[in-house]
């Protein structure tokens, strides 16, 4: 594990895509969830 590696870099920019990714997301289904609460006709 204390051996330097070419990936070692890569790793927090994927990590904070991929939280990106899921927050994102999360925002999306709570906004739908809202949307839907205040529009139950539609």
């Amino acid at each position: 594990m204390a051996e330097r590696t070419g990936l070692e870099p890569a790793t927090p920019g994927v990590t904070g895509r991929y939280s990106n990714q899921l927050n994102y997301r999360s925002v999306r289904v709570i906004t739908n969830g809202l949307w839907k609460a205040l529009h139950p006709a539609e």
